[in-house]
């Protein structure tokens, strides 16, 4: 095979297979931290701490969030690389871009706090 073909095979969505795991690892650390924070802090203000629905935000509660967040982290890749391809470029005509990518970074950060305190909402009223 040729080297641009090898190049081609050892990356995931145009970044090499060593930073896109390390990052994946870290998107999905921080939206699973987001989630139980704000799901114990809101199970604190519900007054049901020790309960099943703080198990269940733990056991389920994890792979729940990080399957929902892969979107985001998607999205997040198609920023980076486009942010690295604007360098250079007139930026005043990229501002919807950059809009649209603001957006998202915030609906991305808020996501697992609200499906959490959602999820935690939800479950009390299962298990009162």
């Amino acid at each position: 095979m040729s080297k641009s073909t090898d190049d081609t095979e050892d990356q995931i969505a145009g970044i090499s297979k060593s930073d896109y795991n390390q990052s994946a690892k870290e998107y999905s650390k921080n939206q699973i931290m987001l989630w139980l924070v704000a799901g114990v802090v809101y199970s604190i203000y519900a007054g049901s701490l020790i309960s099943v629905t703080t198990i269940l935000l733990f056991l389920p509660g994890i792979f729940i969030i990080s399957l929902a967040s892969i979107p985001f982290f998607l999205l997040r890749i198609k920023k980076v690389k486009t942010i690295q391809s604007m360098s250079g470029t007139n930026t005043s005509s990229q501002i919807p871009t950059l809009i649209f990518f603001t957006i998202t970074s915030i609906i991305g950060f808020l996501f697992p706090i609200a499906s959490s305190v959602l999820f935690v909402y939800l479950l009390n009223g299962l298990f009162k």
